[in-house]
């Protein structure tokens, strides 16, 4: 019954979906953001969608800002462990993974869905709310037309930020690695990625898919438009 009410729901709102609702997914999206890079979160939805996708963007771009800084070698003092920088240092990939999967096993909760096109459909929705256009399959390939973070973002943190990507839709269409061969970050007209998946990627648990993705060394590495893939997640450019 569950399954079948959201199906319903999201077809609904597939057709419209009012402002209020984008701020509000936009909003969980930048608390998730928050607890991926240990940083203060802040309120964005009370405002109109563009303001609070725009904000978000700013606040994303701050968090990898700090990040970088905090890892700026000071060769005046000698390393501290206990410091806030070295604390805070360089972004937590399996963190950020972890949190973004987390979101993603809360959403498939919540609505119930067991039919691959659901998923599929739902996942695409949300991504259209924040300014992203996806089609193709999940799993299968999938081509990014447009992002709205595309003109924003600088290639490295298009490469850091797709762990979200990669953790949300890992957490709703089932375990894998989502594999990029184009970039709009990379001077590409599109993104174009495939998400495999595989038998060993059978449990549920996001601290055990950070664990394997670790260890397999699934975690993202770079790539140019054209050249060899990256295994990397991506709603942004």
């Amino acid at each position: 019954m569950r399954e079948k009410f959201f199906r319903f729901l999201l077809r609904k709102l597939e057709r419209h979906t009012p402002g209020w609702i984008k701020s509000l997914q936009i909003q969980i999206l930048l608390n998730t953001t928050a607890a991926a890079f240990d940083r203060p979160g802040r309120r964005v939805w009370q405002l109109p969608q563009e303001k609070a996708l725009a904000a978000y963007a700013e606040y994303t771009r701050a968090c990898m800002s700090d990040a970088v800084s905090s890892t700026a070698p000071n060769r005046s003092a000698a390393p501290d462990r206990n410091t806030a920088a070295n604390r805070n240092a360089a972004p937590d990939r399996k963190r950020i993974f972890r949190c973004a999967y987390k979101l993603g096993r809360t959403i498939l909760k919540v609505t119930g869905f067991t039919r691959r096109e659901d998923r599929e459909r739902l996942v695409f929705y949300l991504y259209s709310n924040i300014g992203i256009k996806v089609t193709g399959h999940l799993p299968g390939e999938i081509i990014i037309p447009m992002c709205y973070f595309g003109r924003i973002y600088t290639a490295k943190q298009c490469m850091t930020m797709s762990l979200m990507d990669w953790g949300i839709i890992s957490g709703i269409c089932g375990r894998g690695k989502l594999i990029f061969t184009e970039r709009i970050t990379q001077r590409c007209g599109r993104c174009r990625a495939v998400l495999q998946q595989r038998q060993d990627f059978c449990r549920e648990d996001a601290e055990d898919a950070a664990q394997h993705c670790g260890k397999a060394g699934l975690l993202p590495q770079g790539s140019s438009c054209g050249s060899h893939s990256s295994e990397v997640t991506g709603t942004t450019g």
